[in-house]
């Protein structure tokens, strides 16, 4: 298991290797800006550079080679974006992504300039801050989400109906999962790789914490379900006003389903 002076050295490393490399710019992302969560959090960077992308992302493999990765997992994510994570025998990480300085963006407060080499860097991080503040403030559960939530419960009556516990669990998660996912953004936490759920209103947490299944079966399943779609209804109806078009959606979900329906 790695250190935090392990994590710290090879930061400064891959830093100065690619400061060598001839890189535009060095975001450090993640909960490592503010002194990293625990000691299993990860390296998190954006390498922003804008020449051949391709040459850079083979030097920038070569530096993680000889730093000792046993294994580097290389995606491309879109045009002109790629994630590059070596994996160290130590247990360390880094998910760090290459990209030129144009498709920098923010999407979460936590991040830091560690290299800029023009000033280009500073100018185009702090107006995508602007943006990912603008966003954040303007963020609300809409009528699409609510559907979402109600097509899953909707697909979860059906499998009870047809006795697929298989099938009711993976909607039931589904569920819960969009539940999770709506609490966080409407707590304006980062909604972007969000992993801290401690964080999150205590309240929730314990109900949450309910919602779980006592064993995988399908009665403990629908009961699961139910639990689920009530802390959903409690969290819809504090933020969201009623239309004809919500109550339509919330017919998507309704259990018209008898157990005789093979359909």
């Amino acid at each position: 298991m790695y250190s935090a002076l392990d994590r710290e050295n090879t930061r400064k490393i891959v830093i100065d290797s690619l400061v060598n490399e001839n890189v535009d710019g060095i975001i450090q992302i993640g909960s490592g800006v503010q002194g990293y969560n625990d000691k299993y959090s990860d390296l998190d960077m954006m390498i922003a550079y804008n020449g051949d992308l391709i040459d850079m992302k083979n030097k920038l493999k070569n530096i993680y080679t000889e730093l000792g990765a046993f294994y580097i997992k290389d995606l491309q994510l879109r045009d002109n974006i790629y994630l590059i994570t070596p994996f160290f025998e130590n247990g360390l990480e880094i998910n760090s992504s290459l990209l030129p300085i144009d498709l920098l963006s923010v999407k979460s407060p936590l991040w830091k300039i560690e290299y800029d080499k023009h000033g280009e860097i500073y100018n185009k991080m702090n107006q995508e801050n602007k943006n990912y503040i603008h966003n954040i403030t303007e963020k609300v559960l809409e009528e699409e989400d609510i559907f979402d939530f109600m097509y899953a419960k909707r697909k979860l009556h059906i499998a009870l109906n047809r006795k697929d516990v298989i099938h009711a669990n993976q909607m039931l998660e589904m569920m819960r999962d969009y539940l999770l996912n709506y609490q966080v953004l409407l707590e304006n936490k980062k909604f972007h790789q969000f992993k801290s759920y401690k964080d999150l209103n205590l309240d929730f947490q314990n109900e949450f914490l309910k919602t779980f299944p006592s064993k995988i079966d399908l009665n403990s399943i629908e009961i699961s379900a139910n639990k689920v779609n009530i802390l959903f209804e409690k969290l819809v109806s504090s933020i969201f006003n009623e239309s004809q078009e919500a109550y339509l959606i919330r017919k998507v979900g309704y259990n018209v389903f008898n157990t005789n329906e093979s359909n």
